[in-house]
């Protein structure tokens, strides 16, 4: 996969480009830096995606958000989650270059149990899928057993969402969220890929400006969530301001979770979002690829 991040500060205008990508993407998320009540969820928009409608993590599914993905970047319209004026946003943008190691697409739903979905083309180690009528979940590499994930404390973990990896793709059960009879269904899948693309776990120790290491690389996006506990999973991208971390929903941003991307990994602090004592937390990093002409920390006003 290519990945490229940057920023923008909205100006409210309709179907604006955000240029300079490099590349014409298969995947966008985008997250505004200051959150405002119903406002400010993470975004997303893959290329299986017709028409405009784009994903919000604890929204379900909106229009005027990410209009369309174009040749060098993407359209955004005037929905405040990624265009009030002045706001600044940051995003980051993922595209398909034939290496087997990430693959957006789209199903069905027929409500029926322990169904695959197939046609990935690799067995994915990270899944989340979202739909116009629920908000997106997410399967981690380390996830045993039926067990899948939301990204905030206002839902727990649950079973019946995405329920195995499997050797094409994956299985979902019968929630709505993942297999609704005749409800249409958008996924993301990855593997990890060296230097682009790890994930792990690790124990929480309570300890503050403590580094997690091993990832392989400066991240240019951490996602983490405690799988110990009902938490809200919380994310940084490389433009993010220092010492702050996003959510995935409308809740202000916050400090002493994820501190700084650091040249091996990152740094956490002390809350329990990120590091109580001996609670398991799942991280999934992300890097610019590697040889890439792509510039991983592009700003546009």
């Amino acid at each position: 996969m290519n990945i490229a991040t940057g920023q923008y500060t909205g100006d409210g205008n309709d179907n604006r480009s955000i240029t300079g990508v490099g590349f014409q993407p298969d995947l966008v998320v985008i997250k505004r830096e200051d959150a405002e009540a119903n406002l400010s969820g993470v975004v997303w928009r893959s290329s299986a995606m017709v028409g405009d409608l784009s994903m919000s993590w604890v929204f379900s599914g909106i229009a005027d958000l990410v209009q369309t993905l174009e040749a060098d970047g993407f359209q955004i319209g005037t929905n405040n989650q990624v265009n009030a004026d002045t706001k600044v946003y940051n995003w980051i943008a993922f595209k398909d270059n034939g290496a087997g190691d990430f693959k957006v697409g789209t199903y069905t739903g027929n409500g029926v149990d322990d169904r695959s979905i197939t046609g990935v083309g690799f067995q994915p180690e990270m899944v989340w899928v979202g739909s116009a009528g629920a908000q997106t979940v997410f399967r981690h590499g380390s996830d045993a057993g039926d067990t899948s994930h939301y990204a905030r404390s206002l839902n727990p973990d649950a079973a019946d969402l995405i329920q195995a990896f499997q050797a094409d793709g994956f299985q979902v059960g019968t929630v709505s969220n993942v297999n609704d009879n005749l409800a249409v269904y958008y996924y993301v899948a990855m593997k990890v890929s060296t230097g682009v693309f790890q994930q792990g776990t690790y124990t929480g120790n309570g300890a503050d400006n403590r580094s997690i290491t091993g990832v392989g690389f400066q991240p240019v996006f951490v996602f983490v969530k405690n799988d110990t506990t009902d938490s809200n999973a919380v994310l940084v991208l490389a433009n993010t301001a220092v010492g702050e971390t996003h959510y995935f929903d409308a809740t202000a941003d916050s400090t002493d979770r994820i501190q700084a991307l650091e040249s091996d990994g990152f740094q956490i602090g002390t809350n329990a979002e990120v590091n109580t004592d001996t609670e398991t937390y799942l991280w999934m990093a992300w890097n610019t690829a590697i040889g890439s002409a792509f510039r991983p920390h592009l700003m546009q006003y």
